[in-house]
């Protein structure tokens, strides 16, 4: 909550990105079955709509018998650290942070074994640690972790600079929870540049990256730059989502909200008919 009573909420990233930031076994490989009808790839996938939807002690089972796959496949040791990570998130979902760091480290192991630093996967690993800590309130050890991934990321290729994104976000949820948005508004501000060069404008992820920029900005009372990034999100996801989309109300309601503020009545209450917030 700001001075001003307007409550700031950065969403994570770590479903935006699941790939990345479950490790470099999850996508943009073609990869090879194995086992058949019951290949990695298959299992995991069972897994992944188990996680979406809510059901993470059936997402662990699948996991752990991509695991078993994995150690089963010498030729894909990247494999295991994703099958890994993503035993982490179902753990974390179930609220058991105690395995959730034990997996989140096996794969962080992993990987260091696996590929020399710097490395995507390793800063992967390292942000899924520090988002553990941050569902634990442990905001400093989150922030470390946080900081040791961004570094990790210098190969410049997409999933590189979209990992870095992500973490820079993250990094940027712990500054505004403590108030320090002077130091969280460059790194939105980055985050966002990025997404852009890979993604290009327009991306609903572009658009909730820019939202984030612009609820920083009322932190540092910059209300301006806050209406300009918060009417400009919100157009973008409206041209390319439902209106009735979760992401699109919550950025027309922070939008209202910001009219609200600054006295332009009319305003918040166009947004408000129109989006029904």
């Amino acid at each position: 909550m700001t001075g001003n009573g307007i409550r700031i909420r950065i969403v994570s990233s770590c479903v935006l990105f699941a790939c990345l930031i479950f490790s470099s076994g999850c996508g943009g490989f073609n990869l090879v079955s194995f086992e058949g009808k019951n290949s990695w790839e298959d299992t995991i996938a069972s897994g992944d709509r188990a996680y979406q939807a809510g059901n993470y002690v059936q997402a662990s089972e699948y996991y752990e018998e991509a695991l078993r796959l994995a150690e089963g496949n010498p030729l894909r040791r990247d494999r295991l650290s994703s099958a890994l990570n993503k035993l982490g998130f179902a753990a974390l979902g179930l609220e058991e942070y105690d395995e959730a760091e034990a997996h989140f480290s096996q794969a962080l192991a992993t990987d260091r074994n696996l590929y020399n630093e710097p490395h995507t996967a390793i800063g992967a690993d390292l942000n899924n640690l520090g988002l553990l800590h941050y569902r634990m309130r442990q905001y400093e050890k989150a922030a470390d972790f946080y900081r040791k991934a961004l570094v990790q990321y210098g190969s410049g290729s997409n999933e590189d600079r979209l990992g870095k994104s992500t973490t820079m976000i993250n990094l940027a949820l712990v500054y505004c929870d403590d108030n320090r948005y002077d130091e969280a508004v460059p790194l939105l501000a980055k985050a966002l540049d990025l997404r852009r060069q890979v993604l290009g404008e327009g991306h609903p992820d572009v658009a909730l990256a820019q939202s984030n920029l612009g609820m920083a900005c009322i932190g540092t009372e910059e209300y301006d730059e806050a209406r300009r990034h918060l009417e400009k999100s919100l157009a973008a996801l409206s041209e390319k989502l439902p209106a009735n989309h979760p992401d699109v109300t919550d950025t027309a309601l922070k939008l209202a909200s910001l009219y609200a503020f600054l006295n332009r009545e009319e305003d918040a209450r166009r947004i408000s008919r129109r989006y029904g917030v």
